[in-house]
């Protein structure tokens, strides 16, 4: 690999890590909104919390997962929070 596809990569997964912190932020400011506007206990903020709930460890299980310590708890979690989003956006 030479130094010009390095430096690509390098921007690549600095984006890519950027990308992750702006969807962090939104998700949160999402969260945030529905509190301030009115938590009613329907199924759909039902579904949207437990997905914010699961969605914590995620990346603390991605640390675990780098440094090869997880026991798949990455890969469940991150199934069932896409589970749970899905139900929670479309139904």
């Amino acid at each position: 690999m030479d130094s010009k596809e390095r430096t690509n990569m390098g921007i690549w997964c600095e984006s890519r890590v950027n990308n992750l912190y702006h969807m962090a932020a939104l998700i949160t400011l999402h969260a945030v909104a529905v509190f301030m506007y009115g938590f009613k206990w329907d199924f759909n903020n039902i579904t949207g919390l437990l997905a914010l709930i699961v969605l914590l460890p995620v990346p603390i299980s991605g640390l675990f997962r780098y440094r090869r310590l997880d026991k798949k708890w990455h890969l469940r979690c991150g199934l069932v929070f896409a589970i749970l989003f899905l139900i929670h956006s479309f139904l």
